[in-house]
């Protein structure tokens, strides 16, 4: 009796090679772009916010670090910035909510079809992180998709506007996070 321990054939080749731009493309084709799961355990968004502006996206330039995650009782988000060309220009955020949080974050991410860029992975030759993003569901599905290295990595319709208004319109209506965006105070 004979076992065939691996398969013989040739397998299409999983190195990934840079294009003719130097971006390699590490993204997962049959990841779901749909999640069935409703309850959201987890939301972490890191993102290059340097090139945003106050006159017109209302927030200061910054790295930026949204999370939410589910604790014992309710939720705990972080709301976190900051700038390395100026130092004095930075926050870090915390607040403890109820469980609320959850589902209402999980209707927001629903709402702007979040789970399109699970799977995208890519990494281009410009140094810095343009995005990271993790969510995770109760199932255990999740929402997987970073970019790094310059604004040609970033895929198609990519926005965190939208993610940064809400968690700062959260920790506004807690009291936690005033309307000090143009005062030249240390928060958004």
């Amino acid at each position: 009796m004979q076992f065939k321990f691996f398969n013989k054939k040739r397998r299409k080749d999983r190195r990934r090679f840079p294009d003719e731009a130097g971006v390699t493309d590490y993204s997962n084709e049959r990841a779901p772009k749909s999640i069935l799961s409703e309850e959201l355990l987890s939301f972490d968004l890191k993102f290059d916010g340097t090139a945003l502006s106050e006159e017109t996206d209302g927030f200061q330039p910054g790295y930026y670090h949204l999370n939410l995650k589910k604790v014992r009782g309710g939720a705990r988000m972080v709301l976190a910035m900051v700038n390395p060309a100026i130092p004095t220009i930075g926050y870090l955020k915390e607040l403890q909510t109820g469980e609320e949080a959850l589902p209402a974050l999980e209707a927001f991410v629903r709402s702007h079809d979040l789970a399109r860029f699970n799977g995208f992975h890519k990494v281009g030759p410009a140094p810095g992180e343009q995005f990271s993003l993790d969510v995770r569901y109760g199932s255990e599905e999740k929402i997987s998709a970073s970019a790094e290295g310059g604004a040609e990595v970033l895929p198609e319709g990519w926005d965190p506007i939208p993610y940064l208004q809400y968690f700062a319109e959260v920790f506004r209506a807690a009291g936690e996070l005033g309307d000090e965006r143009r005062s030249g105070e240390q928060k958004p």
